[in-house]
């Protein structure tokens, strides 16, 4: 897959993130995102999606149909974990992601009782299960261990064989553990 962005400017108020930005994104498989903090990661990942609007420049290659999951879990409260990811697919599905993440047992809880890591590990498996062309993954590890961040990445290398993954990551032995081509974000920057 090939994503171009041409001339890209994005701002917030008076503080410039993107001048000018040109690039080409070669997509296929695993790609981490990489960057310095505040460097403008998330940014790029919402304008690629559409959720951010470049104040000038273009994007093309971009897939309609694409997944985007926040660095925020973003769970409905007041539904269980199987109700949270069948809010993109049906039932078997849900069910079906749920234990791929491990958590099949957890099923018929509410987010609030459970713990940070297994509220990220629902938010993974929704974003798994929703049908698309892309997923946009910002820090989908965040908060796991090493022995559950080894098992997510496993995860994400089988769901990798059949559409691409860019996600946007602060740890190299992430990107390495997850055999991902890095790009780091710095590279399509203007030298200062």
């Amino acid at each position: 897959m090939k994503i171009e962005l041409q001339n890209v400017c994005m701002a917030y108020d008076d503080k410039i993130i993107f001048s000018d930005l040109t690039c080409t994104l070669h997509l296929d498989g695993i790609t981490a995102l990489m960057g310095e903090s505040g460097g403008g990661k998330t940014t790029f990942l919402r304008l690629l999606c559409g959720l951010e609007t470049p104040q000038s420049g273009k994007i093309c290659g971009m897939p309609k149909k694409y997944t985007f999951m926040f660095q925020e879990n973003r769970l409905l409260p007041w539904a269980t974990a199987l109700e949270n990811v069948e809010t993109v697919c049906n039932a078997e599905a849900a069910a079906d992601w749920l234990a791929a993440v491990g958590l099949a047992k957890e099923a018929d809880r509410l987010p609030s009782v459970l713990s940070g890591g297994m509220q990220r590990r629902v938010a993974l498996a929704r974003a798994l299960a929703h049908e698309s062309d892309i997923l946009l993954l910002d820090e989908p590890f965040k908060g796991l261990d090493t022995a559950l961040r080894s098992d997510m990445i496993q995860v994400l290398q089988k769901q990798a064989k059949s559409r691409p993954i860019l996600l946007v990551t602060h740890d190299i032995q992430e990107a390495r553990e997850c055999a991902a081509d890095i790009l780091h974000l710095q590279q399509f920057l203007p030298k200062a």
